[in-house]
């Protein structure tokens, strides 16, 4: 079924413009509240904001503006744009968007809850997860929002396409995507397809360490200066604080941690 590009509506019901862009501030707000509340960090223990974090390995991950699981988000906003097209199509498109953003806003919710962490640290991929920092969460419903505009812009055909080449491409770099996070949060994971992809997931992680372990050897080692020094101690005090997490989990500390955030 092909959607016809639609412009955005001012309202249907007489509600302003400002009235919309106040509710949507209002959710924003509310969100970074109650992340906070459950003790999510404003931003990265690192003291950093970072536009995108390239390894799905660092630390930085699930933790500043952008990241590999930017584009799980993205898909969100395709998602939500058809269902909302199909079930409420009577509703304006600020409308659409404010609903949109509230269940995105639920979700970000409940993905950082202790129960759902916990979850998340029993994949292969996410021993050491401690949820999403309150910047990236933030950043995840503006992709989410991004996702949703484009999709009214586009005809189905061309959003399922994007959506498509999204999951192939993260697959294909971290072997990680929307679906697969899915499937990872729904399905026992003594599940045997689950443990094979877990495996799978696991094998990329390994072959990582192996190609550092082997730039490590090759490179000569240079004097730590004071900003080298000042990394160090960064990094040992993270380690720190990491162990209890990785401790809890089942899988090997040594098996580097994604952290996911669909």
């Amino acid at each position: 079924m092909a959607m016809a590009p639609e412009a955005p509506a001012v309202s249907r019901a007489g509600i302003p413009v400002w009235g919309y862009a106040l509710a949507g501030a209002s959710l924003l707000g509310l969100q970074a509240f109650v992340l906070h509340g459950m003790g999510q960090p404003l931003i990265a223990a690192s003291g950093k904001i970072l536009f995108w974090v390239g390894d799905p390995r660092a630390a930085d991950t699930s933790q500043q503006l952008a990241d590999w699981y930017s584009f799980s988000h993205i898909i969100h906003g395709f998602i939500f744009f058809g269902v909302l097209h199909l079930l409420a199509p009577q509703l304006s498109f600020a409308a659409r968007l404010l609903i949109a953003m509230g269940i995105e806003i639920g979700w970000e919710i409940t993905e950082n809850s202790p129960a759902v962490i916990q979850h998340y640290r029993q994949q292969a991929l996410a021993a050491g997860y401690v949820g999403d920092s309150v910047l990236n969460s933030l950043s995840d419903t503006f992709m989410m929002g991004c996702g949703f505009f484009c999709a009214s812009k586009l005809r189905a055909r061309a959003v399922i396409a994007i959506a498509l080449v999204l999951e192939i491409f993260t697959a294909s770099v971290i072997r990680d995507n929307l679906s697969l996070n899915v499937l990872n949060l729904i399905a026992p994971s003594g599940w045997a397809p689950i443990r094979a992809i877990h495996d799978w997931q696991v094998e990329q992680g390994s072959q990582a360490l192996r190609t550092q372990g082997g730039q490590a050897l090759r490179t000569p080692r240079r004097p730590a200066g004071p900003m080298r020094q000042r990394a160090a101690t960064v990094l040992t005090e993270k380690a720190k604080l990491s162990q209890p997490f990785v401790a809890a989990s089942r899988f090997s500390a040594k098996e580097p941690a994604l952290l996911p955030g669909i």
